[in-house]
C-alpha cells in the first residue's frame, strides 16, 4: 500500500548496511519501446553482509527471443559502485536521471521459456553468446512514491521516459518509450510466502505478482498482489494520472497460464481508484524466467513477463508482469 513517507535524493544512494544477513540494497529498471516491441529489465542488488553484488539483465528482442545475462561479483563492505558483469547504472541526477549501460556477452535465446528447464536438460545450441551493447537514458517524470512492504524493507517506485540504443546480432535499434523503476533496501529473502493455498490441478502456485504498465505521464500503474487463503490474488498499488500519484485499492488479479508450464498467458485486473472502477487486461507476449535458489534446496521462479496492456478505452502499452512461482514437483526418473 502507498505510504506517506517522503524520500529524498539522498535515498537514491546506498544506505548503511543493517544487521540482518539478508540485507539488500536493490535497484530495478523496466523500459519498453512499444513501436519496436523491444524492451528490457535489469536489477543490481548489493548484499553487503554476504559480500557480493549481482547484476541481472534481460532484453526482449521481438517474438520470443530474449537476451539474458547474470553475474555475481565479490565486494568489500564499503562497496558503492553499481556495476556487475558488464551491467552498470550511472546516477546522473538522484531521483531524476539514470543511465543503464551493458556491454557484455549474453545468452541470446530464441525462446526465453527454455530458462524454466534445468540447464543440464536443455538441448545443444539452446543459445548463442553474442555481445550486447545497450545504453538507455532513464528520465523520471513522476515523484517517487513510498510503499509499505512486509519484512522491514523500505521501497519506492516512479515512472519516466526512456531513450537509447540496443545493438546485438541482427538488431540495431533506437529506443524511445516509457519505463518504471523501483528501489528498496532492507532484509530481502526472496522466500515464496504461500505454499499451501488451494489451486487447481496443473496450475502453478504463484504467491506474489507485480504488475506495471507505463503508458505515460498521464496514465501509468504499478501494483502488487499476493495470494490469500483461497488462492485469490488481491492487492493494490500506485496509479499515476496526469502526473499525480493515486492509490489503486481492492485489486483482484485473475491469470490464465500456459498449460503444463509456470508461464502466465493473460492477466485481468480490477480495482478501485478514488471509489471508481479501474480495469486493465494484459497479454504476455514474451517470458524470461529467472530462478532464485535457496539454502534449503528449494527454488522460487521469478518470471518476468513482457505484457501488452490494454485499457477498456483502447489504450495500449508494453509493461511487465512479474510472477513469483513455486515450481511443480519434478517426477523422479526410474
Amino acid at each position: 500500500m502507498l505510504s506517506d513517507t517522503i524520500y529524498l535524493p539522498a535515498d537514491d544512494f546506498q544506505h548503511p548496511v543493517g544487521e540482518d544477513p539478508e540485507w539488500s540494497e536493490s535497484y530495478y529498471f523496466f523500459w519498453s519501446d512499444a513501436k519496436s516491441e523491444i524492451a528490457g529489465f535489469s536489477r543490481i542488488g548489493v548484499k553487503g553482509n554476504k559480500g557480493y553484488i549481482e547484476g541481472l539483465n534481460g532484453v526482449y528482442l521481438g517474438g520470443t527471443r530474449v537476451a539474458f545475462s547474470h553475474a555475481r561479483i565479490p565486494i568489500k563492505p564499503d562497496h558503492t559502485e553499481l556495476s556487475a558483469g558488464g551491467l552498470t547504472y550511472e546516477r546522473i541526477e538522484p531521483m531524476k536521471r539514470w543511465k543503464i549501460v551493458l556491454d557484455a556477452e549474453v545468452q541470446d535465446i530464441p525462446d526465453g521459456k527454455i530458462l524454466e528447464m534445468p540447464s543440464k536438460e536443455r538441448p545443444p545450441g539452446w543459445c548463442t553468446t553474442p555481445r550486447l551493447h545497450m545504453s538507455i537514458d532513464f528520465d523520471l517524470e513522476t515523484p517517487p512514491q513510498a510503499f509499505n512492504i512486509d519484512g522491514g524493507q523500505l521501497h519506492f517506485e516512479h515512472f519516466g521516459r526512456v531513450s537509447g540504443t540496443v545493438r546485438i546480432a541482427g538488431i540495431d535499434a533506437i529506443i524511445n518509450g516509457y519505463g518504471i523503476r523501483d528501489k528498496s533496501w532492507g532484509p530481502r529473502t526472496w522466500k515464496l510466502k504461500a505454499n499451501d493455498f488451494p489451486c487447481a490441478p496443473g496450475v502453478p502456485r504463484t504467491s506474489y505478482k507485480w504488475l506495471a504498465a507505463p503508458f505515460g505521464r498521464d496514465l501509468s500503474f504499478g501494483l502488487s498482489a499476493g495470494a490469500d487463503d483461497q488462492g485469490v490474488h488481491r492487492g493494490g498499488g500506485l496509479l499515476v494520472r496526469d502526473g499525480q500519484n493515486k492509490l489503486i485499492s481492492d485489486v483482484v488479479v485473475v491469470t490464465e497460464y500456459i498449460p503444463g508450464t509456470l508461464m502466465h498467458k493473460s492477466i485481468h485486473l480490477i480495482g478501485k481508484v478514488e471509489g471508481e472502477k479501474f480495469e486493465c487486461h494484459g497479454d504476455v507476449i514474451n517470458h524470461c524466467p529467472t530462478k532464485i535458489l535457496r539454502a534449503d534446496g528449494t527454488a522460487t521462479f521469478v518470471t518476468e513477463g513482457l505484457t501488452r496492456w490494454r485499457t477498456p478505452d483502447g489504450r495500449e502499452t508494453l509493461g511487465m508482469a512479474e510472477y513469483h512461482t513455486k515450481p511443480f514437483p519434478r517426477e523422479k526418473k526410474a
